[in-house]
């Protein structure tokens, strides 16, 4: 007894000890249920890493995935597409995970600089069944990931990882539902929200949630997921798998990642080389086919029985003139002025209504652009993303509207001895 008592002891202390020699160089996200720190480790004056550290509250949910996943690679267990977890310890005040820093880049970064596609999906979608199918047979009992989403995903020189199983769940059968509900909303089924116990065909729904991002670029609305695609362009194979894979009751999902993959894999295959001998134009959001170029927006297949968005819809006709009339003011301002803008130097003309006021409006009116719409007559607008442009869009407004609001700040000091004249009477 004293001796198992001094045993406990010793580890306990040994544990204090290696938590002292983590030396912080970033912390990558940091709450009340977790903190997630870049690491490098002080082994006699030499630092090795970089690791990932994550500490724990004591008390909580977190970390059984990590020991569990620890046990089994400790036993030899190498899985493809999850990181790698040296140590789970406690310390005084909470419990410590030390695990594999995994380079690369995000999904949502890949499929932001790459573009949405069907060769994007069949790169990578299988290996992320992969590894969901390792999380949910590698331990013995499932451990269920429940937050699978493009930045849980890393793309790097090994490949494809998922990683943070901050509330990864071990499965029980003998449980109703789950006692706490977490995850991104757009990518957990309805049974991690109440609805009952999260299970691998949870994780399922989140797979088919990402399968569409990888070919669409955004998660689908809540409306089209419950109307099983249709009437979005996929092809019909691949509707018919995300809709199996999303399905609101659990049971009628796939049985698991493997079965969901082979599934995948297929439909993929198919509408990559359909039997007209063109390849869907699924990121662009219609049935038009291209063979070997890009097809026309006035080129609809006769069985789709829909018309796809013409570059100059109504939408697109109208924030073009409402540009043009703006463009036209200001071009008035600058280089034909009236009144007291004849004093102003042209220099500051151009900077205030060129570079500023008309910049600024060129960023919201590119923001409101159908651009999927565009992407026909525009190509580089089919591959941008919905997030791409949107960024695209913010970024051209604030550098416009920031340098039209810092020369009138500028002239309200005075370091600018000109100022927009006043109108009033």
């Amino acid at each position: 007894m004293i001796s198992s008592m001094t045993e406990e002891l010793q580890t306990y202390l040994d544990s204090l000890a290696r938590n002292e020699r983590y030396r912080v160089v970033r912390c990558l996200k940091a709450s009340a249920a977790e903190t997630t720190e870049v690491v490098y480790v002080d082994e006699n004056a030499t630092l090795t890493g970089p690791f990932i550290r994550k500490r724990f509250p004591l008390e909580g949910p977190g970390i059984e995935a990590y020991e569990r996943l620890q046990q089994a690679q400790a036993s030899g267990w190498q899985p493809a597409h999850l990181p790698r977890v040296y140590e789970v310890f406690p310390t005084d005040n909470e419990r410590i995970v030390l695990m594999e820093y995994v380079e690369g880049q995000t999904l949502a970064q890949v499929v932001d600089q790459a573009g949405p596609s069907l060769t994007l999906a069949e790169r990578y979608f299988p290996a992320l069944c992969e590894g969901v199918t390792e999380l949910h047979e590698g331990t013995g009992a499932p451990l269920v990931h429940r937050d699978l989403k493009p930045s849980n995903i890393i793309i790097g020189p090994r490949g494809l990882t998922i990683i943070d199983f901050g509330i990864t769940r071990l499965y029980k059968p003998d449980a109703i539902q789950d006692t706490e509900h977490f995850g991104t909303r757009s990518y957990a089924p309805p049974e991690q929200y109440g609805f009952g116990q999260t299970n691998e065909r949870s994780d399922v729904y989140a797979l088919g949630i990402l399968l569409y991002y990888l070919l669409r670029g955004q998660e689908p609305a809540q409306f089209l997921v419950s109307n099983r695609f249709e009437g979005d362009g996929l092809p019909p194979a691949v509707q018919q798998v995300l809709a199996k894979a999303t399905a609101f009751d659990p049971a009628q999902r796939y049985g698991s990642a493997r079965e969901l993959k082979a599934a995948a894999s297929q439909a993929l295959a198919a509408s990559a080389q359909p039997a007209a001998g063109g390849v869907y134009d699924v990121a662009g959001g219609s049935h038009a086919f291209a063979k070997g170029v890009q097809a026309s927006a006035e080129e609809v297949p006769p069985s789709s029985g829909k018309k796809v968005r013409r570059p100059w819809c109504l939408r697109n006709l109208v924030v073009l003139a409402c540009w043009l009339i703006f463009a036209a003011a200001c071009w008035q301002l600058i280089f034909a002025p009236e009144g007291e803008w004849v004093e102003i130097p042209l220099w500051y003309r151009v900077g205030i209504y060129g570079a500023g006021f008309l910049l600024g409006l060129t960023g919201i009116c590119y923001g409101l652009l159908d651009r999927q719409a565009l992407g026909s007559f525009i190509p580089p607008l089919r591959r941008q993303t919905k997030q791409a442009g949107r960024k695209a869009a913010l970024t051209i407004a604030a550098l416009g509207f920031g340098i039209f609001f810092l020369l009138i700040f500028l002239s309200a000091l005075g370091v600018i001895p000109y100022s927009i004249p006043s109108y009033s009477s």
